[in-house]
């Protein structure tokens, strides 16, 4: 906070010789006020820090713009890997727990499509689409553009869209024994996925599914009701995690 304050004040400092450069109106009063000498070249000053003023702004501004660039970019960057870091720690964690060791899992988030195509789907055709979105540090590689899900009146796609509109924690351990209304391209893109779970991420003022979380994996296992507890309390925490540390 203290380096940007002091670009603020150099910026304010660079504006300031600029305007003396074009108004002699702090030169005058300097001189009337006998803290610059009577004999000062006052249109000489004037050139002097008008050059001056300029060359700050220019030059030196793009260059600290730069460097605080940088500087955040690097934050950003550690901070992307302490989220992996923390990600992977809840994970080993409850593969501890569900003795599955030898299983990977794959985060995913899905929002609902915003703007005024999201607006005219959601208020005219009474549907809503989720859309799947990169969270960095937290989503993990799809080999796909795009992935979608929609909700209307006659049919909800996919665990992620069940999910959504039941508005709560879903678990599915054997995918393949459930259609969720999905379309071929969902076939496509999905590939052998056997097991996923989702759950929704509310806004602050709990009125409304900011983005649906989802995890999944290509490895089939099995619960048991201590699992399925623990499972559950996982994805709470994970939902809450990702919400914390995420702007969804």
């Amino acid at each position: 906070m203290k380096e940007y304050f002091r670009i603020i004040g150099i910026s304010l400092l660079a504006s300031l010789l600029i305007y003396i450069g074009k108004n002699d109106l702090i030169l005058n009063w300097l001189v009337d006020n006998n803290v610059l000498s009577s004999s000062l070249n006052i249109e000489k000053t004037q050139l002097v820090c008008f050059i001056i003023g300029v060359f700050w702004a220019g030059l030196w501004l793009p260059i600290q713009h730069s460097k605080l660039k940088t500087k955040q970019n690097k934050k950003d960057e550690q901070f992307i890997e302490l989220l992996k870091y923390n990600k992977e720690s809840y994970f080993e964690l409850i593969k501890n727990k569900l003795n599955a060791y030898n299983v990977n899992f794959d985060t995913h988030i899905f929002r609902p499509q915003k703007g005024i195509v999201g607006f005219w789907n959601r208020k005219i055709y009474k549907k809503t689409i989720l859309k799947l979105i990169n969270v960095k540090g937290i989503s993990d590689t799809f080999h796909h553009k795009s992935l979608t899900f929609e909700i209307n009146k006659t049919e909800t796609q996919g665990l992620v869209g069940k999910t959504y509109k039941e508005q709560t924690l879903s678990v599915d351990l054997n995918l393949a024994d459930n259609n969720y209304s999905l379309t071929q391209q969902h076939l496509t893109k999905l590939g052998t996925v056997e097991f996923c779970s989702a759950i929704p991420i509310y806004n602050k003022e709990q009125t409304k599914i900011n983005a649906i979380l989802s995890v999944d994996s290509k490895e089939k296992f099995n619960f048991s009701e201590q699992n399925s507890r623990d499972w559950e309390r996982h994805m709470i925490y994970y939902a809450a995690f990702v919400d914390k540390h995420s702007n969804l």
